[in-house]
């Protein structure tokens, strides 16, 4: 509907976030904004559109500082107020809907951190945290007890992708909206994890753009996988947690003389290593496409 109207009112913007600009009316549909000028509605049409759209407060409970930090990173603003020569982290988020206020939530979160943190909002749903990284910054197996804790209070699904800590120069905006776009691409196919990192996503991401012949080696290779989902699983299980057979027995709940066996039918097949860190990263690529191939 807001594409409609958008169309309606040659002067009006269409976003993905709302922006600072305070002669414009602003509405949401679902993760998209529509501004449009105050001087191009009358009454009626005002009062007919905040019948529509619930009001909107401009950029959603933003402090000063988170705002001048919004501006920075998502349009191009100049530099954040009061930011130090330091590294700093910044941390998206996704949430869906659930028994949350922006302020409940952004309250929940700082009881993690140690130090402060600033947040703002891109949408209803989504937004980022900054925050000065020091050793006393949560590291990312802490963030899977904060999503845990957060998902039972509030009632929502939340989805993490944490930034690398990196210091506030001309290119951090730029940074940004690629670590941004990453979150974007990838939370939709991997709706299962709850914390992605860059360093998470890379074998991902590289799965993604594989050239087609690159795709066509791995099936030649370890095509016979698609047929053994059990095994294709259980070698993912192992390399994941870096090829420990205790923890991956427990994970996947059976005997480690049962993993052992399937770790050697896999080896006799291939006659690959998996002790050898070359041959071990591209199967675990290759669990990656599989796994991908599967699904579609």
């Amino acid at each position: 509907m807001l594409l409609k109207i958008h169309r309606h009112y040659p002067h009006s913007i269409l976003s993905d976030s709302v922006q600072n600009k305070i002669e414009y009316h602003w509405f949401q549909e679902d993760t998209q904004w529509l501004g449009i000028r105050k001087a191009d509605l009358t009454d009626e049409e005002l009062y007919l559109l905040q019948t529509l759209f619930p009001a909107q407060i401009l950029n959603q409970n933003h402090s000063p500082a988170a705002e001048s930090w919004r501006q920075f990173l998502a349009e191009d603003g100049a530099y954040p107020d009061h930011s130090k020569d330091a590294d700093y982290r910044i941390i998206h988020f996704s949430l869906t809907k659930g028994d949350w206020t922006p302020y409940d939530f952004e309250t929940a979160f700082k009881g993690f951190f140690h130090q402060s943190m600033i947040m703002f909002w891109k949408n209803k749903f989504e937004g980022a945290i900054i925050e000065e990284y020091n050793h006393h910054s949560p590291q990312s197996d802490e963030f899977e007890g904060i999503c845990h804790a957060i998902e039972s209070d509030f009632l929502t699904d939340l989805t993490l992708y944490i930034g690398t800590p990196q210091r506030v120069t001309k290119d951090l905006p730029r940074n940004f909206q690629h670590d941004q776009t990453i979150f974007e691409t990838v939370k939709k196919e991997n709706q299962a994890e709850k914390i992605f990192t860059f360093e998470t996503l890379l074998p991902v991401i590289l799965i993604n753009e594989m050239p087609e012949y690159i795709q066509n080696s791995l099936l030649a290779r370890f095509s016979f996988l698609l047929d053994d989902q059990e095994l294709l699983t259980t070698i993912m299980f192992f390399l994941n947690n870096g090829s420990n057979a205790s923890m991956t027995a427990k994970k996947l709940f059976i005997h480690r003389n049962t993993l052992q066996y399937r770790l050697d039918k896999f080896s006799e097949k291939t006659g690959i290593n998996l002790k050898d860190f070359k041959q071990a990263s591209t199967v675990y690529l290759a669990c990656l496409y599989l796994k991908q191939s599967s699904k579609e």
